[in-house]
């Protein structure tokens, strides 16, 4: 997971502690907002599981639409509702579903559980967590609804799977409360709730984790055996009073915005592939003071820097 950019700095007047608090305290960013992009995410092959995965794109300032492969969407932030996450990114979780894959979302199984009770502690997105950790009362439901989409049971702390297995595992479908005006972002209705249940707010928001986000491949076949073993990366709280955690196996594949001055978090689907950035990125000159000069060759960046050989940053 990624630390130290949680929200306690953000009332606080004093030395700051925070990484995103710092650089905009220090001018380097004028916004207070930053962008985690994590690599992962998508339905792999158990053969590309065994490959690993790439790190990802930490932005501060704000997000970068180059890494988008779908509209960002928007979540308000919840935590004013619940005073001990103040210093967390607190989203309200509506339901949760299981689908075949994004691209086949029927027939899609719903998880039976109140939306009231789901939320009882605050559901934060923290990216110190690696896993992810809903309530307790999501427990039992979550376990039927698998067992009734798979014919598998829910088992922990391992599951042996073969390889065809693992490729008809569900997609899992967080349902968020969205910002007002989701509806009206362009090419974004794919990842809204009426996409799932035409009845559900226009502005509520789709966030998918594919088994390559729940399960992780601990174990390759012995000679002769044809199943992998898999860790469950979803758990649930045995305390009722306990929050929920979306944690980073939840933002693999997106460019999850972390927006302090508007009060929200956005999501929009992403690789995460840094080089996708680099390749419309810096041009680099060495002028005759010794000074680099970094051109960032970006439409929507009017306020270069350089570089002096003390590595100084100053806007040119």
């Amino acid at each position: 997971g990624i630390m130290g950019m949680d929200k306690s700095d953000a009332a606080n007047s004093g030395r700051s502690r925070t990484f995103w608090k710092q650089a905009f305290d220090q001018k380097a960013i004028d916004r207070q907002a930053f962008s985690l992009c994590f690599g992962g995410g998508g339905r792999v092959t158990v053969q590309d599981l065994a490959r690993g995965a790439r790190a990802g794109v930490l932005t501060l300032g704000g997000s970068d639409t180059r890494l988008h492969q779908t509209p960002m969407v928007y979540a308000p932030d919840q935590s004013e509702k619940y005073p001990r996450l103040s210093e967390f990114y607190t989203v309200r979780l509506q339901k949760v579903y299981l689908i075949p894959s994004a691209e086949q979302p029927q027939p899609a199984t719903a998880v039976a559980v109140d939306e009231g009770s789901l939320n009882g502690g605050g559901i934060i997105v923290d990216s110190g967590t690696t896993i992810t950790e809903l309530p307790i009362v999501l427990g039992k439901p979550f376990q039927d609804a698998f067992l009734t989409a798979t014919g598998k049971e829910w088992t922990s702390p391992k599951m042996d799977l073969t390889q065809e297995e693992y490729g008809a595992l569900p997609t899992i479908v967080f349902q968020i409360e969205g910002s007002a005006g989701n509806d009206a972002i362009q090419g974004g209705s794919s990842r809204l709730a009426t996409t799932l249940d035409p009845t559900n707010p226009s502005n509520s928001i789709l966030v998918y984790m594919s088994p390559s986000q729940y399960l992780e491949l601990i174990k390759m076949p012995m000679a002769g055996d044809t199943k992998y073993t898999f860790e469950p990366l979803i758990a649930f709280n045995t305390n009722s009073n306990r929050n929920g955690i979306l944690g980073a196996n939840f933002m693999m594949g997106h460019d999850l915005l972390f927006d302090i001055d508007n009060k929200q978090l956005g999501f929009a689907e992403s690789d995460c592939e840094y080089q996708t950035v680099m390749a419309a990125a810096a041009t680099i000159t060495i002028d005759s003071n010794e000074t680099i000069i970094v051109d960032q060759n970006v439409d929507d960046v009017s306020n270069p820097v350089t570089v002096d050989q003390d590595m100084n940053v100053t806007a040119t």
